[in-house]
């Protein structure tokens, strides 16, 4: 990691350092659903998000649905992935949010089925073996285009560091035009990281938006 250490004299600003000039200030938006403090370091959403469950009711078979993914196109909702068959003809197909069928899977290793499409995944056999109308939900939720505190285990693309908040941001209600600083010097002890997100982590992608971080004598 390379950081800036400087002596210099203290500004009351505890986020911006002072020197350089203040940062460029962009306007964003901030995703539903968060309250953060100015200072927190964002990325943003840009892939949907997607979520698998076995469908209502359960399965008799104990196996699992996996690596579930999904195209930027891929249209929003809840995807039915139904077994089709029973004993070693055993498949599945895969419905789309409107109830059109977009493919079925394709058997690979004993035990296990993949599907490539729109949505993506795969389904490893557990100790019950899947009988037909056994399957799973996977539920892919359309990218928002909007920043949230980058948390390094996100899938939305916010797992990216990009920029940082410039002033504190309510969105507990719903979406929120606000302003992100970029092309700066901050300093570091005034960040508030995500989950997962070490300085060491960030450091460089924010250095790609323009985003020094230095440390200033106490």
């Amino acid at each position: 990691m390379v950081m800036l250490t400087l002596h210099i004299s203290p500004t009351d600003d505890p986020l911006v350092a002072p020197f350089g000039g203040p940062p460029w200030r962009l306007p964003i938006t901030l995703a539903a659903g968060q309250k953060l403090a100015r200072g927190s370091v964002l990325g943003e959403s840009t892939e949907p998000t997607v979520t698998a469950a076995p469908k209502d009711g359960g399965n008799t078979g104990t196996g699992t649905l996996n690596n579930a993914t999904a195209l930027r196109s891929a249209a929003p909702g809840t995807y039915a992935i139904r077994a089709s068959k029973s004993g070693t003809s055993l498949g599945f197909d895969a419905i789309g949010p409107d109830g059109t069928a977009i493919g079925s899977t394709v058997a690979g290793q004993s035990g296990a089925w993949t599907f490539s499409g729109p949505i993506a995944f795969t389904i490893t056999a557990g100790d019950k073996t899947f009988t037909a109308g056994d399957g799973f939900d996977v539920t892919v939720t359309a990218p928002v285009d909007a920043y949230r505190l980058s948390e390094a285990a996100s899938l939305d693309g916010s797992a990216l560091p990009t920029l940082v908040l410039a002033q504190d941001t309510d969105a507990t209600k719903g979406p929120v035009e606000t302003i992100a600083y970029r092309d700066g010097a901050l300093r570091v002890e005034a960040l508030i990281l995500g989950e997962g997100q070490t300085v060491e982590s960030i450091e460089a992608p924010l250095c790609a938006s323009g985003i020094v971080l230095v440390q200033l004598p106490r």
